[in-house]
């Protein structure tokens, strides 16, 4: 992936690619009214972040790491794993291209079969569908040579230990996702509406 020259800075979720700025699969989500930020808390984000954490150095073999608000959650990852067979090959890489940028949860092989993965530790709806066909489509930038079907799945753990998965199957979402950044650009060069982002 050195061939694509993107820089990620986390505390104010800006990428750049080639030194441009990209606007994120959230950003863009949000800007055009497809996130409802009404039920975010900030306890609810600290949980999340937490949780992220605890299973991307679970997965990378620091297993060291102690965070009781995290705990449960990767239990529920862990049990995933070896129900599934999962096998990430990619953790948390940021990733982008001149329309849009984003950083997938995980990219591996869930039972034998090519998979992108993205975590929840609150609600699924299918919003998370678009974000996962998002991740899909860069991947095959920066695979092209690896196009092989992809599962797209949301990976709900809760404070419980348990999980729960949900596969998007909806061939329209990748249709719809273009159809959303290429409306994002529009009213962003032609100055139309207000910007959050």
């Amino acid at each position: 992936m050195e061939k694509f020259n993107v820089t990620f800075d986390s505390e104010k979720h800006l990428y750049t690619l080639d030194n441009k700025r990209v606007y994120s699969v959230s950003q863009i989500l949000l800007e055009e009214g497809f996130i409802n930020t009404q039920w975010f808390t900030e306890a609810g984000r600290s949980r999340g972040t937490a949780a992220h954490k605890a299973i991307e150095l679970h997965c990378s073999g620091a297993h060291c790491f102690r965070d009781p608000v995290a705990e449960p959650y990767l239990d529920a990852f862990k049990q995933f794993q070896k129900d599934c067979e999962w096998v990430p090959h990619i953790i948390e890489e940021p990733m982008a291209c001149p329309q849009y940028s984003g950083t997938a949860d995980q990219f591996g092989h869930l039972n034998g079969h090519l998979a992108v993965l993205d975590f929840k530790s609150g609600a699924i709806s299918v919003v998370t569908g678009l974000q996962l066909v998002a991740y899909e489509k860069l991947y095959n930038i920066y695979f092209p040579e690896n196009k092989l079907p992809m599962k797209r799945i949301a990976l709900q753990l809760t404070n419980e230990g348990k999980y729960k998965l949900t596969e998007f199957k909806d061939r329209a979402h990748r249709y719809i996702w273009d159809s959303i950044v290429a409306v994002f650009h529009f009213k962003k060069n032609n100055k139309i509406g207000g910007r959050n982002v």
